[in-house]
């Protein structure tokens, strides 16, 4: 069965440590990789928020212009 785009983005997340730094399109691209499909941006970032809320992890985007995302511990 084919991996889903958010079945992928949770997976590539969840193998990304507390204080790593990621770019939008990297996250795209490591989607890509793994569902051989391309998808919009702005699907990511939904799956980004979607990771956030089931997992409780805390993801910031510390460049908006770059968009350059931040894994941060939990408090």
């Amino acid at each position: 069965m084919e991996e889903s785009a958010r079945a992928a983005t949770f997976k590539i997340l969840d193998e990304y440590p507390d204080g790593y730094r990621f770019k939008g399109i990297a996250l795209m691209q490591g989607v890509e990789l793994r569902t051989g499909k391309i998808h919009y941006p702005d699907t990511m970032l939904r799956y980004m928020r979607d990771y956030r809320a089931t997992t409780g992890r805390n993801i910031v985007n510390v460049d908006r212009a770059r968009s350059i995302y931040e894994i941060q511990e939990k408090a």
